[in-house]
């Protein structure tokens, strides 16, 4: 599905800085919250889907990195180069924004009028974004993508017209993705507590 998607979006030639679209970065920061959160640091994702459920936080008990909530109708890329993990939130959701709390390792974008999940989904997973994003990233023992750069990044230029019109083609797409990748975690997380009762048995 995802090579459906990239297909649709690479019909589009015209280029523009992803800062044309005005996209809202989300920043840090953590509701309050009570018992344990699952912690998905960029390891735990692979691709589009979470692989590792098993690392569990609490409020005052956790990494430094721990550090972003997770928003329905937003997009998530990991910033370290060479590093293809790309998360899409929708509505149906629920585990990934109700149990989770994501690494200061992804760079989210919120869904907004002029930037659909379904545009910002198409990009982040395709290679030329993540080629571009690996050659504006900086640092020498782990080079990632900053805030200012990621403004900086190539991507498909549509008018309006056209981004309602690959919107209505794609979002059917991407929430079908999003109610799979519920169940799957749904069915990880049941595996996780079988095997936390054999073993503690």
């Amino acid at each position: 599905m995802n090579s459906l998607i990239e297909t649709k979006l690479s019909k589009f030639k015209s280029f523009c800085p992803i800062r044309n679209y005005n996209p809202e970065i989300i920043k840090p920061g953590l509701h309050a919250f009570e018992g344990q959160k699952i912690y998905l640091d960029t390891s735990c994702v692979e691709k589009t889907s979470p692989i590792d459920l098993t690392h569990l936080i609490t409020e005052n008990e956790k990494p430094t990195q721990a550090n972003m909530q997770p928003e329905e109708n937003s997009v998530w890329t990991a910033r370290m180069a060479q590093s293809f993990k790309v998360l899409a939130i929708r509505d149906y959701d629920k585990t990934l924004v109700q149990q989770c709390v994501l690494s200061t390792g992804f760079i989210g974008v919120k869904e907004t009028v002029e930037l659909p999940c379904s545009f910002l989904y198409a990009v982040f997973i395709g290679q030329s974004f993540r080629k571009a994003k690996d050659q504006l990233s900086t640092g020498s023992t782990m080079s990632a993508i900053n805030n200012k750069e990621f403004l900086n990044l190539s991507v498909p230029s549509l008018k309006q017209n056209e981004m309602l019109d690959f919107d209505s083609q794609v979002k059917p797409l991407i929430n079908h993705l999003s109610i799979l990748r519920e169940k799957e975690i749904a069915l990880k997380q049941i595996k996780v507590k079988l095997l936390s009762i054999f073993f503690d048995f």
